[in-house]
């Protein structure tokens, strides 16, 4: 079996690639920052959190939904990730695309790059869906 691509974009202005292990350090304060992560189902991430959730977005996926690394550039580690999963708000056989960015990059074109590079696997990943816009999760209790 072919090796798995890492970077599936790289343009001047960001790099989308697979996690990798070695990005616990980068992504703790990153997925541990309540401003990043205040939309997000699982709230800011704690160590064990991190740790688990870094394995999980690291596996070799059955399709191609899946978390990726947003790095811009320069930087010494992932800002963000968009993803494609199938996840409890949106029901069986549907794909949500979640997002989460340092809030640093907020405003500055990187959330819409990442999007559009994520949605760009969603017809190998399930040809038949059709992109919808659902509201935000309420944010994470503290």
């Amino acid at each position: 079996m072919a090796a798995a691509v890492s970077t599936i974009l790289d343009t001047r202005r960001l790099v989308l690639r697979r996690w990798r292990l070695e990005d616990l350090s980068a992504a703790r304060a990153r997925l541990g920052d309540p401003e990043a992560m205040r939309f997000s189902d699982r709230g800011p991430l704690d160590a064990a959190g991190l740790a688990a959730w870094l394995v999980e977005a690291t596996a070799e996926a059955p399709t191609p939904l899946r978390v990726w690394a947003v790095v811009p550039p320069g930087a010494a580690g992932p800002a963000g990730y968009p993803s494609l999963r199938e996840g409890p708000r949106v029901g069986p056989g549907r794909v949500v695309l979640g997002l989460r960015l340092m809030p640093g990059l907020w405003g500055k074109g990187f959330a819409a790059a990442a999007a559009r590079a994520a949605l760009s696997r969603l017809p190998e990943a399930r040809p038949e869906a059709r992109p919808e816009v659902l509201p935000a999760a309420p944010p994470a209790a503290p």
